[in-house]
């Protein structure tokens, strides 16, 4: 009877520590090798917009000059782009591009990297090369870093409003705003996931500390049978 329940107690602790560690490896594998979010944020200011302006008979612009050239705006926007790397790999240089829609034309870019060992790279758009795309080279783009940009963004007077600032790049990232940070990384598999490990765990220790008060019954059982012999 010992030898049985020593056995069954072995194949039940093979069993469930290999359902348990296959589970976990599998988990982690997939976590480690799902596509990586790169968080990011979009938010537009008006810098200036004639339309806000008292209504008269005369009409009011911004002028704006870069040392090479004067250009005046009567509907000017200031975007602000941020990404962060919440994935869990470093990339030693990270590239992606915006497109603004609508007719926005973006006429200057102020990069402001996390310090000075981090360096963002942005393709030339100024007041004689207006864009309305724009691609950026982040050198390194780590785990945790945030990148954030400032754009001049001239909106055409008949749209009044900005349109759609569209992200992308070719590295096998997903583009996912701040908000779905959270949703992206605890979704039900991963908790489907834990709740298999906890069980098994859990069933391991129970039907460990049953085969062993089982075993010293049985022990205790078999010392008193010898003793009243």
């Amino acid at each position: 009877m010992d030898d049985y329940l020593k056995y069954i107690a072995l194949i039940v602790a093979v069993l469930c520590g290999g359902l348990g560690g296959a589970v976990l490896t599998n988990f982690i594998s997939a976590y480690r090798n799902r596509i990586q979010p790169i968080a990011r944020h979009v938010a537009f200011f008006h810098v200036f917009s004639a339309d806000n302006q008292i209504k008269s008979d005369l009409k009011a612009y911004i002028t704006l000059e870069d040392g090479n050239k004067v250009e005046k705006f009567d509907n000017l926007m200031l975007a602000n782009i941020i990404v962060t790397n919440k994935g869990n790999e470093d990339y030693p240089s990270f590239t992606f591009g915006i497109t603004h829609n609508g007719g926005d034309q973006a006429i200057h870019v102020k990069s402001e990297p996390p310090d000075r060992a981090h360096i963002a790279t942005v393709s030339q758009v100024n007041l004689q090369q207006p864009s309305s795309d724009i691609d950026f080279t982040l050198t390194p783009f780590n785990r945790s870093d945030t990148y954030s940009f400032e754009i001049l963004v001239v909106v055409p007077n008949e749209n009044k409003n900005h349109g759609l600032v569209e992200f992308s790049t070719a590295h096998p990232i997903k583009f996912v705003q701040n908000t779905e940070i959270r949703n992206y990384r605890w979704n039900p598999t991963m908790a489907i996931a834990w709740l298999v490990i906890i069980f098994s765990l859990a069933f391991m220790a129970w039907y460990s500390l049953s085969s062993y008060s089982e075993i010293r019954r049985l022990q205790q059982k078999s010392v008193i049978d010898i003793i009243n012999q």
